[in-house]
């Protein structure tokens, strides 16, 4: 039973889930809205990519701000600040006109996404600190959860034939009370005052490496596994749908009990063993004649990347505090940016499979990297509970 004590902070705990949940409902949402978000406002393919593209900069840009402010706000005040601030920019969108307005709501939402992404997992791996043992993978087993009700709840409103609005006006007032218990965190918000760029360490620079590629990697299978089984296997649309909701929903569970096992086999084993398996279910899917063999490889997938992420951002924390989460989160982000035009590049002129093995090198890529660096392992004997 979960209590709180002086050394292992409940409230902190069931908060920062809430902060986790409310940013992965953001994540899901825009994701899942964002083909009838496309037809409504009348946009091109180009125009689309250029307005994700802002996203993208606007999260990234933000991510090394994030570490200076947490030092003079606390984390736990920050992730409430900008998840309620993501709450508002989720709206905008959908409320502003085309033009400078939409790009400017575009670069709003990245900034806010990206400022909650590092002050929440800053907080998070000080609750985990704080707990005495692993408790990481919860919480991004939260965000993932966050996703999946963002994507259900945007599937129910385009099935109600609803108007595009309560799509993103439901879960962004969600996301806002899910912000709000953090306001009022301050056991484990310590505030230096201030706080300065910092250059990462060596070790900090292996756990940055570690993100941007598993960042990368989940991006790839997430967009181009479902192209290559319509395009190239010429499978119906329920298989590739079917594909992503093994891959999502394994990497949820995979989360949710991901703590025991990082506790058991230590960071390190569940980072290499995950990413072989991954690299398994990658080289099943390219095999696959059938759906059964797809879905297995992305239930793979899924499972063997799920708790990756959670044990570097973890790592991250515990060697540079917020600097270390916002270096990590920067490098994550710039993983998925690159990742697309480069196995765009090399699917125009090789194929999506040739593709697909790139994403198989950078997947076993993951597991070497991950063997050998320093910054992931913990410093002395682990606590057990």
């Amino acid at each position: 039973m979960l209590v709180e004590t002086a050394t292992r902070p409940l409230r902190d705990r069931l908060a920062t889930h809430a902060l986790f949940l409310g940013n992965g409902l953001i994540f899901g949402t825009w994701a899942a809205a964002l083909p009838r978000f496309k037809e409504a406002r009348g946009l091109s393919a180009a125009e689309l990519g250029v307005l994700l593209l802002m996203i993208s900069l606007g999260a990234v840009g933000a991510m090394p701000v994030t570490g200076l402010l947490a030092a003079r706000l606390g984390t736990a005040r920050l992730s409430a600040l900008a998840g309620l601030g993501g709450a508002v920019a989720l709206w905008l969108p959908v409320l502003l006109p085309d033009g400078a307005a939409l790009l400017a709501s575009a670069i709003l939402l990245g900034v806010m996404q990206g400022s909650m992404d590092v002050a929440m997992n800053s907080h998070a791996s000080a609750v985990e600190r704080a707990w005495g043992s692993p408790i990481m993978s919860s919480f991004h087993g939260f965000w993932s959860g966050g996703g999946l009700l963002g994507s259900a709840v945007a599937g129910l409103c385009a099935a109600r034939g609803l108007d595009l609005l309560p799509s993103y006006i439901l879960p962004g007032a969600l996301v806002a009370l899910l912000s709000i218990p953090a306001l009022f965190l301050r056991r484990l918000d310590p505030r230096s005052g201030g706080g300065r760029l910092a250059v990462p360490g060596r070790a900090m620079l292996g756990v940055a490496a570690l993100t941007g590629l598993c960042f990368a990697a989940e991006g790839a299978v997430s967009d181009w596994t479902g192209v290559y089984l319509r395009s190239d296997l010429h499978t119906g649309a329920d298989v590739a749908a079917s594909a992503f909701g093994a891959f999502s929903l394994a990497m949820v569970v995979a989360r949710l009990t991901g703590d025991p096992v990082v506790r058991r086999f230590g960071p390190v084993r569940v980072a290499v063993i995950g990413s072989l398996l991954a690299a398994v279910g990658q080289i099943l899917v390219l095999l696959a004649s059938g759906p059964l063999l797809v879905d297995t490889g992305m239930v793979m997938i899924g499972g063997g990347l799920a708790n990756v992420v959670p044990v570097v951002f973890s790592a991250a924390g515990r060697l540079e505090g917020p600097h270390g989460v916002a270096a990590a989160a920067t490098t994550g982000y710039a993983g998925l940016i690159a990742a697309p035009p480069l196995l765009g590049g090399v699917a125009q002129r090789f194929g999506l499979p040739a593709a697909l093995l790139v994403v198989l090198a950078g997947i076993a890529g993951l597991a070497v990297l991950a063997a050998t660096s320093r910054g992931l392992r913990p410093p002395g004997p682990r606590r057990h509970s």
